[in-house]
């Protein structure tokens, strides 16, 4: 969640992981992230519901502003196959 902080919080552009997490661990960033305009983008595509039967977001995430998603993902082609 800390990670996801940063990001709400203006003090990172953008957060990619490909690991495996835990929704109660990123739940709350997620609340932050999304109020504060900007994106949160599970590779999954699923959406972003939380306290579901499958507690696991099992091929990671991308958050930040749209821009610089944008920008990530046309620099990392692989991203964008994801998305």
């Amino acid at each position: 969640a800390y990670k996801l902080l940063r990001i709400a919080g203006g003090k990172d552009n953008i957060y990619v992981t490909l690991s495996p997490k835990a929704e109660w661990d990123i739940c709350a960033g997620v609340g932050l992230v999304l109020d504060s305009g900007k994106s949160f983008i599970r590779f999954d595509k699923k959406d972003n519901i939380f306290n579901q039967e499958d507690l696991q977001v099992f091929k990671g995430f991308i958050a930040g502003n749209k821009k610089d998603i944008e920008n990530f993902v046309s620099i990392f082609s692989f991203v964008e196959e994801m998305l």
